[in-house]
C-alpha cells in the first residue's frame, strides 16, 4: 500500500483567506464569530454566526467558471486553487483520470431558496438559467470543480453531516494507498446562508450567550450554551508520498490513519461509544499507540451533551492525567459543519508545521467530564509530530484521522 502525503492546502475561513493569515489568528487568539442582528429580525433565537472577511472570487475564477457555482462551490474552488499553488501544480497537471475530487457538502439551501423565490416572482421556470440547476445540487461543489480543473478520476460528494470532511479525507487516502488514484483534491464547503441553519436554531442547538460574540463558542466549558454556526471552504491535496517526492513537491505531512464508526442509537444525541471506536480504529490503521499521539484536535462544538461525551471518550482512549494536549479550534471559528473535517485537519497541520498548539478559547471552568484531561488554555510552543483530528456528525456518524510527520 502506498503512503499518502499532503502536499497542498487552501482555506477560505472566518479566520482569513490564506493558511498564513489563519495561522496568525490561531496563534493570536483571534475569533471569526460575530452577532448578526438580521437573524434576530428573522426570528432566530441566536444571532451568532461565523463571518467571512470580504472575498472576491473573481480574483481567481473567471465569470464562466463562477456562473454555475453557488456559495459553497465558490469557497471550495478558491481553496482548491490555493492548494494547487501550494503543491507547485498548475491546473493542467491534474487533468487526468488518475486525479480526482472528493467533496464534503450537505447543503445548498441558499441556492434552492433563490430558485423558489425567482419562480414565484416570475410565475414561470422559463427564465431560470442553466446555472441554477447546478447550484442547487448537493454535488455541485464536486462537479463544478472537476469541470473547472479537468480532473477525470474520482468525482463525488460525501454527505455525512459534520463528519463528512474527515470521511472524504479517509476515502481519498484509501484510493491513493490502493493505487487507484495518484492525486485527490479533498474539499469541505459550507454556506453561511441563514437558511441552512434555521432548523438548528429551532432545535435550540445554538449558543444563547449574551456577552461578547467571540466568547460564545466555549468547548468543554461548564457554562457552554450551544454551538455557533459557521462556514467557508477548505482544501487538502493528497497524493502518493513516493510520487510527491519524485517530483520534488513540498510534503507537508502524511495521512497515517483513518477510522470511522456509527452510533446506531439516536438521531441527535451521541452515546460516546462510537467516538471511542472511531478513534481506536484510526490509531490501529495508523499503526500507532494512544501514548504516541502528541495532540488531539477535538470535535468539541460547544454543545452541552456532545462535549461531555467526547471528553469521556477521550479519557477512555488516552487515559486521564497522562494523555495528549487537547483543544478545539471551533472556539475560534464556530462549527463549520460540512467543511469542518477538512478545515480542522488543515488547522492541525498548521500547528504541526509551525510548532505550536492553539488553545481552546473561552475555556474558564472545564466541565467535570474533562477531569484529568490536558485541555490547552493558552498557546503552547511545541511541535506535535503525531496528531489526531476528530469529527462526529449529527445522526451518529464518526470519523477520526491521524496525521504525522512524513519521514
Amino acid at each position: 500500500m502506498a503512503r499518502v502525503a499532503i502536499t497542498g492546502i487552501g482555506i477560505v475561513s472566518v479566520l482569513g483567506h490564506s493558511p498564513t493569515v489563519v495561522e496568525a489568528a490561531l496563534r493570536e487568539g483571534r475569533s471569526g464569530i460575530v452577532a448578526d442582528p438580521g437573524r434576530l429580525e428573522l426570528g432566530f433565537t441566536s444571532p451568532l454566526t461565523g463571518a467571512l472577511p470580504p472575498l472576491d472570487a473573481a480574483e481567481r475564477l473567471t465569470r464562466r467558471e463562477r456562473k454555475p457555482m453557488g456559495e459553497p462551490a465558490l469557497y471550495g474552488a478558491v481553496a482548491a486553487l490555493q492548494a494547487l499553488d501550494a503543491a507547485a501544480r498548475d491546473r493542467g497537471s491534474v487533468a487526468s483520470d488518475r486525479c480526482g475530487v472528493i467533496v464534503s457538502n450537505d447543503s445548498t439551501s441558499g441556492a434552492a431558496v433563490e430558485v423558489a423565490d425567482r419562480v414565484r416572482e416570475d410565475r414561470t421556470t422559463a427564465l431560470l438559467g442553466s446555472g441554477h440547476v447546478i447550484r442547487v445540487m448537493a454535488s455541485s461543489v464536486a462537479t463544478t470543480l472537476s469541470v473547472m480543473l479537468g480532473t477525470r478520476g474520482a468525482c463525488w460528494t460525501v454527505g455525512a453531516g459534520c463528519a463528512g470532511g474527515t470521511h472524504a479525507l479517509g476515502q481519498a487516502t484509501r484510493l491513493i494507498a490502493a493505487g487507484e488514484q495518484d492525486l485527490v483534491l479533498v474539499v469541505g464547503a459550507q454556506e453561511l446562508s441563514w437558511v441552512t441553519t434555521a432548523g438548528f436554531d429551532a432545535l435550540g442547538a445554538f449558543a444563547t450567550h449574551d456577552g461578547p460574540a467571540d466568547e460564545a463558542s466555549r468547548p468543554f466549558d461548564a457554562t457552554r450554551t450551544g454551538l455557533v454556526p459557521s462556514g467557508g471552504g477548505a482544501c487538502v491535496l493528497l497524493e502518493s508520498l513516493d510520487g510527491a517526492r519524485g517530483r520534488g513537491a513540498p510534503v507537508l505531512a502524511e495521512v497515517m490513519g483513518y477510522g470511522y464508526s456509527s452510533d446506531g442509537v439516536h438521531i441527535t444525541s451521541p452515546d460516546g461509544d462510537g467516538a471511542v471506536r472511531s478513534m481506536r480504529a484510526a490509531l490501529r490503521d495508523a499503526g500507532v499507540s494512544a501514548d504516541e499521539v502528541e495532540y488531539v484536535n477535538a470535535h468539541a462544538a460547544s454543545t452541552v451533551v456532545g462535549d461531555a461525551h467526547e471528553a469521556t471518550a477521550l479519557a477512555e482512549v488516552f487515559g486521564r492525567e497522562a494523555g495528549p494536549p487537547i483543544s478545539s479550534t471551533k472556539s475560534f471559528t464556530g462549527h463549520e459543519f460540512w467543511m469542518a473535517g477538512v478545515s480542522e485537519a488543515l488547522y492541525t497541520l498548521l500547528m504541526m508545521r509551525r510548532g505550536f498548539v492553539a488553545p481552546t478559547r473561552n475555556l474558564v471552568e472545564p466541565d467535570p467530564a474533562c477531569e484529568g484531561l490536558d485541555l490547552v488554555r493558552a498557546v503552547r510552543d511545541t511541535a506535535p509530530r503525531i496528531c489526531l483530528s476528530n469529527s462526529f456528525g449529527l445522526g451518529g456518524t464518526n470519523a477520526s484521522l491521524v496525521l504525522g510527520e512524513a519521514r
